[in-house]
């Protein structure tokens, strides 16, 4: 996974010639879809901000549901804040906003 995330990167900030934003997604994209969070948090984040694909709040959405219950923390906080401020289409929702703050919160012992 390692090589293949190297490269995304590596189109994404152009160090192999200039950026390449759509060909960066389509690498990040497949290591989100054999379950790598750190990748579906980038994916979730494209689709957020039209970064190399479609905007589509849909897809962003459930991208980052899904790097947020693999324990990516930034995913976490972008859906509670989306849910907090009403943004990606979402109806305000304070309560499934804590649910997504609380994922944020080291573990209790």
């Amino acid at each position: 996974m390692g090589g293949q995330y190297a490269l995304a990167a590596f189109y994404l900030r152009g160090v192999m010639g200039p950026p390449d934003p759509q060909r960066a997604f389509a690498e990040f994209l497949k290591l989100a879809d054999r379950g790598y969070a750190p990748t579906a948090y980038y994916v979730g984040m494209a689709y957020a901000e039209g970064e190399g694909v479609t905007r589509d709040d849909r897809e962003a959405l459930a991208w980052l549901e899904r790097a947020a219950e693999g324990g990516h923390v930034e995913a976490a906080k972008r859906l509670a804040k989306a849910y907090r401020a009403g943004e990606m289409g979402l109806a305000v929702d304070a309560r499934l906003a804590e649910q997504w703050e609380q994922k944020t919160q080291p573990p209790r012992f």
